[in-house]
């Protein structure tokens, strides 16, 4: 990814975009942990989990034990050894869950500010767009689906950080291969982006990946 797009620059919109259960939060929390490993520090927003669901995820991504297992699962001997050596790796990083905060726009905003003055975040994570709210009369989804990315784009810029927010693709029966065009909402938000990322898992969809992605 730092290759490809020189990977999260400060100032930064980042639009992760796919279809449902494509890997959308696994990426974005594959990006965080990479960043924190090397000294970010970051902050999630989720409209969809827990904070300890999210933290089950890292420690997954650490230990090579399901999320699925480490929440709900009776764990064997070996298990608990690769969990406690993931817990080591990720020992001392930063990354900040606020579960206070809701689904609207402004109290996200709030708390980016927050946590920007007093932990200095380097970055923030909001999963997902449409299930944000935004406190705007008589707009449509569309209308409100911008205003959130416009929003997110200029705190970016003020605060100085990276941010990430996830969205939904329009559903698509002919050609589940996603594109721009599919913005769950509105176009808009990839206008307020500076890079917009899509997932594509064709093997869901019993395709596979055309040229040049093979």
């Amino acid at each position: 990814l730092d290759s490809r797009s020189g990977g999260m620059q400060k100032s930064d919109l980042t639009i992760i975009a796919a279809d449902s259960s494509q890997g959308k939060t696994a990426f974005a929390m594959s990006i965080v942990m990479n960043a924190a490993l090397k000294g970010a520090s970051c902050a999630i927003y989720s409209m969809e989990m827990k904070k300890e669901q999210l933290t089950a995820r890292i420690m997954a991504m650490q230990s090579g034990v399901s999320s699925s297992s480490i929440l709900y699962k009776k764990l064997t001997a070996q298990q608990y050894d690769m969990i406690d050596r993931g817990i080591g790796k990720i020992t001392g990083t930063k990354i900040y869950f606020d579960d206070r905060s809701t689904s609207s726009i402004d109290n996200i905003i709030s708390s980016i500010r927050t946590l920007k003055l007093k932990y200095d975040i380097d970055g923030a994570v909001v999963d997902y767009l449409q299930m944000l709210s935004v406190n705007m009369k008589n707009a449509n989804d569309e209308k409100l689906m911008a205003e959130c990315a416009r929003r997110l784009k200029n705190l970016a810029k003020e605060m100085n950080i990276w941010i990430i927010a996830l969205s939904q693709l329009s559903r698509s029966n002919d050609n589940p291969e996603p594109n721009k065009d599919r913005l769950r909402s509105s176009g808009q938000i990839n206008e307020a982006a500076d890079n917009t990322i899509l997932i594509y898992r064709p093997e869901v969809y019993g395709k596979y990946y055309k040229e040049p992605f093979q």
